[in-house]
């Protein structure tokens, strides 16, 4: 008789994930993605008698800190509203970074937390099309400065 896997508790799945800010949780969450890149230069060596592969490789500073996001707009507060507590007009009515934190609860029990500091939305945009569910959804990206582990 095969056995079968036991997946359910090694396979990290949304349900565990909450984003807060100023500790309250952003509800209707459709994604949430973060990124963050690193130059790395190769170093070649100069010498005729080797084959001109690379001998090492040189990290360079940390770009592109973004994160995605989409919500689902609610007439009491559209995705700005719930992530700042502003209404943005415009993207430069936003006069202050907020920080965000992400929480993520494990089947054991164990908590892991993290940081985003120095968020600063950069694009927001909403879909309203007639042939889809015709829910508003609101999708941004925003800036941050460093990721933190805190738990």
């Amino acid at each position: 008789m095969a056995s079968i896997p036991n997946t359910h508790l090694k396979t990290r799945t949304n349900h565990s994930l909450a984003v807060r800010v100023r500790g309250i949780t952003i509800g209707l969450l459709q994604t949430w993605n973060y990124a963050l890149k690193r130059q790395v230069t190769p170093v070649y060596e100069l010498n005729p008698d080797t084959t001109g592969e690379p001998v090492d490789n040189v990290p360079g500073n940390i770009s592109d800190l973004d994160i995605s996001v989409q919500r689902v707009d609610l007439y009491s507060s559209k995705m700005e509203e719930a992530f700042g507590g502003i209404n943005l007009n415009m993207l430069s009515d936003q006069n202050n970074p907020f920080e965000v934190v992400e929480v993520w609860k494990n089947p054991d029990g164990t908590v892991e937390q993290y940081v985003y500091e120095g968020c600063w939305f950069t694009s927001i945009s909403r879909d309203n099309a007639v042939s889809s569910d015709r829910i508003v959804k609101a999708t941004g990206s925003l800036k941050y400065i460093r990721r933190i582990r805190i738990q």
